[in-house]
């Protein structure tokens, strides 16, 4: 049996679209901090021992700035979750026994868990690419989108978590992206 949002809402798509308005505050705060991410790391002169020694400290650096910035999305998120659903457009529409807002706040509360991760992913798939190392970068992003994709049926109809369920696989995939590309970046394939 289908989860009842699911199965109340399969005809509807713009109220099943207002629910995932969490994930775009998320991702568009992430990326107003980091997009730059990119600079972080020159292309140019990368055998000098000097400029790989500032590259490390830069990629370090990278990490744990945006380790706090994710934190801090969180906290904020947490903090101020209605309102920033309500501004979103996430209404008060009532389908199957709960407000299409509860519903948004469920997968919010999840997608805001992911943040640290959504914003390690973001810089250092930056720092991967600006190394010279796009193909890590893609492998890591293919294999959490993967992990996503396969993880939804499980819990949104397996497990019957529904809405959670989405959530879960998106945070699971995201930090799965977050720590390949870290490994990729710690290896000695990486400068």
């Amino acid at each position: 049996s289908r989860p009842q949002f699911i199965e109340q809402n399969r005809t509807n798509p713009d109220r099943s679209s207002k629910i995932c308005r969490g994930y775009l505050f998320v991702f568009c705060v992430s990326n107003l901090f980091i997009r730059r991410g990119v600079l972080w790391t020159p292309a140019g002169e990368r055998s000098s021992p000097l400029r790989q020694k500032g590259q490390r400290t830069s990629r370090s650096l990278s990490f744990f700035a945006v380790g706090a910035i994710g934190t801090l999305i969180l906290i904020l998120g947490l903090l101020f979750l209605t309102p920033i659903l309500q501004v979103l457009g996430a209404p008060q529409e009532i389908t199957g026994g709960k407000t299409t807002l509860e519903y948004a706040r469920e997968y919010t509360r999840f997608i805001l868990i992911s943040a640290p991760f959504m914003c390690m992913s973001f810089v250092l798939n930056n720092v991967l690419r600006a190394e010279g190392k796009a193909v890590l970068s893609m492998i890591g992003l293919i294999i959490g989108a993967v992990v996503n994709v396969v993880l939804d049926p499980i819990l949104i109809f397996s497990l019957n978590l529904g809405v959670a369920g989405a959530a879960l696989a998106t945070i699971i995939s995201q930090a799965v992206t977050a720590f390949l590309i870290i490994r990729f970046l710690l290896s000695k394939k990486s400068t």
